[in-house]
Order: C-alpha cells, then sequence, then structure tokens
C-alpha cells in the first residue's frame, strides 16, 4: 500500500469519526427526541437503581424480569406525585423502559454504574436544559 492509498484510508476514518461525533444542537430536527430519551433514560436509571431491593438482587430472574415495562409521563412542569419528575424546557412526552430489573443486572455484571439521582427537583435536570447540545 502506498502512501496515496494510506493517505485516503486514513481520510475516510476521520470522516466516519466526524459523522459518529456528531452533536444534536437545539435547532436539529431529532433534538427534541434525543433531549427526550436523555431524560428519561436518566431518570429510570436513578430510580431506585432499577426497582430492585437489596433481597432480590441474588435471587434469580424470572420471566416476569423480561418482560416487565416501566411507562412514565414526564410533564413540562414536572410530577408532584410518584413517580416524581423534574420540570424540563421540551414538551411533555411518554417514556418506556423496558425490562430495568434485568438490565440493571446486566450493568452490574459489566461493571457499569447507574447514574444516581438523590433528589428529583428541578436542579438535575437544568444543567441539561442549560446544554444547547447534546
Amino acid at each position: 500500500m502506498d502512501n496515496l492509498e494510506r493517505q485516503k484510508s486514513h481520510d475516510i476514518e476521520v470522516k466516519k469519526k466526524r459523522k459518529l461525533l456528531h452533536r444534536v444542537l437545539k435547532n436539529h430536527p431529532e433534538f427534541e427526541l434525543t433531549f427526550d430519551m436523555q431524560v428519561g433514560i436518566r431518570h429510570v436509571l436513578g430510580m431506585e437503581q432499577g426497582g430492585i431491593k437489596d433481597a432480590t438482587r441474588l435471587s434469580t430472574p424470572l420471566l416476569e424480569d423480561f418482560e416487565e415495562t416501566l411507562k412514565l409521563t414526564f410533564p413540562r412542569e414536572g410530577s408532584l406525585s410518584p413517580p416524581y419528575t423534574a420540570p424540563h424546557s421540551s414538551r411533555d412526552f411518554k417514556f418506556k423502559a423496558y425490562a430495568p430489573k434485568i438490565f440493571r443486572r446486566i450493568r452490574e455484571r459489566f461493571g457499569i454504574s447507574s447514574i444516581h439521582v438523590e433528589n428529583h427537583d428541578a436542579d438535575g435536570m437544568q444543567a441539561l436544559d442549560e446544554d444547547p447540545a447534546l
């Protein structure tokens, strides 16, 4: 392989990386969807660590754990009733998490830490609202 071919190969790799690192700004058509997903994922990961109590962590997963879905509504002004959600700058949206207990087990198994949200007030999500790019 000569230098020209190596340079072309390198240029192609750089272009691929640029596409992968594309930031979604507020004027991007998918910004709202991306924002909603990010808020929902952060909330689910912060909720009592996937809803598993310490006593059930070591138990064998049940078929119901794989079929479990967690449905949440995120009103713009936040929710003052369980499950509590923080106010945000997006529209009202719904979020659905699939098999949260199973995915928590997978994260623990591979040493991936969850996001820990201690309080569910506007301060936790305000920083997310202030950043124009996700």
